[in-house]
């Protein structure tokens, strides 16, 4: 059986994912992957149109694109990235902190509405 080709946006994920030493990578959609971790942690990524990297579960960019975010040269792709802070090691060891971040934040949103609205 013939394997299936690779579309860009995968082929960007594994040329991140090699260029930052992490070995362990599936292919998990058309525009996703998963990162494995020895502690058996994993790393949902994703790509954004001008080809960043971006966290599937959070859908925060976590390393930029060496390109323009200009709608018009949209055709150009990323061969190098750089790492937002938190680097994506960090994002990793957070991962089982997001959860409980998140509802944290969104409470304290809607007290503050609730207090705003009074």
């Amino acid at each position: 059986m013939k394997p299936e080709k690779l579309n860009l946006m995968q082929e960007l994920l594994l040329r991140y994912c090699g260029q930052r030493g992490m070995t362990d990578v599936e292919i998990t959609g058309r525009a996703t992957a998963t990162v494995f971790i020895k502690t058996g942690k994993e790393l949902h990524l994703t790509v954004n149109i001008y080809g960043d990297i971006m966290d599937d579960d959070t859908k925060k960019i976590i390393a930029d694109g060496n390109v323009s975010h200009d709608i018009r040269k949209v055709y150009e792709f990323p061969t190098e990235w750089k790492d937002r802070k938190p680097s994506v090691v960090s994002a990793i060891r957070q991962k089982g902190d997001t959860g409980e971040a998140l509802n944290a934040r969104k409470a304290k949103k809607q007290k503050q509405h609730k207090e705003q609205e009074r």
